[in-house]
């Protein structure tokens, strides 16, 4: 026993220092970005301010430690999204050793559709909260009820949103990888239409704002990637696309 544990220290020790040198290094900068993003987040909010300047809309705050929490929120959201690019690069230059060069660039290929799939989500969710929060200004001037919105709660609901919707946008790249896989089938998910369309509405109805009309445009999007993820797996069925595996090889 007392063997075997030092032949695996000794044949994946290299991998593992490797791994912990990789984690110790992206902790520490996802930790700068936080502090660096809590410093900023007086600049980051007078910019937002500036650009959410809606007619006859006045911000506020309504609690004195409000703007401390959105302070560490808006730090916490730097650090995750500045850092997830880094956890991924990191993840690829550790195994890239161990994988082909059809396995390497295919890791490659989904890490840049990954990236442009959640900016393009992150990107829709600000202009979808934008123009309804615009509509709600006006609506509410209409009625005569005066706009004074707690600037702390806006900017958490909108780094939420365009976050989770973010996220949501990887969704068919997740089924393409599992089609691709054989864990999951095209016929499956043809079947799996309705209960896919009925979790979509669940999950963006969760998210601010939650009127009727935001539902449908933040729900159009991802049933639309839905459908044209099972088009694009119909065109390629047959082809085999390499997903990168692990195969250890010597450092």
């Amino acid at each position: 026993m007392e063997h075997s544990l030092q032949q695996f220290i000794q044949e994946y020790g290299p991998y593992l220092d490797d791994a912990r040198r990789r984690f110790v290094f992206v902790a520490l900068f996802f930790g700068v970005i936080c502090v660096a993003g809590f410093f900023a987040s007086p600049y980051i909010l007078k910019f937002l301010i500036a650009v959410l300047n809606f007619e006859s809309v006045e911000y506020a705050v309504f609690s004195p430690f409000r703007l401390l929490s959105t302070s560490m929120d808006i730090g916490l959201f730097l650090g995750i999204v500045l850092t997830l690019p880094l956890l991924f690069w990191e993840l690829y230059e550790f195994l890239a050793p161990g994988c082909t060069p059809k396995e390497k660039r295919s890791f490659l290929f989904y890490l840049i559709v990954s990236a442009f799939l959640f900016v393009l989500g992150f990107a829709y969710g600000i202009a979808v909260l934008y123009y309804a929060a615009s509509a709600v200004a006006s609506f509410n001037s209409v009625l005569g009820v005066e706009n004074l919105w707690d600037i702390g709660s806006f900017v958490s609901q909108a780094m939420l949103t365009s976050a989770v919707l973010g996220v949501l946008f990887q969704f068919p790249l997740i089924l393409s990888v599992l089609m691709r896989t054989g864990i999951l089938t095209h016929r499956l998910l043809t079947r799996g239409r309705k209960v896919a369309t009925a979790a979509t509405v669940c999950v963006v109805a969760l998210l601010p704002p939650t009127d009727g009309v935001s539902l449908v445009v933040m729900s159009v999007p991802l049933l639309a990637l839905y459908e044209l993820t099972l088009l694009l797996a119909r065109e390629t069925k047959g082809q085999a696309v390499p997903v990168p595996t692990l195969s250890v090889r010597p450092l």
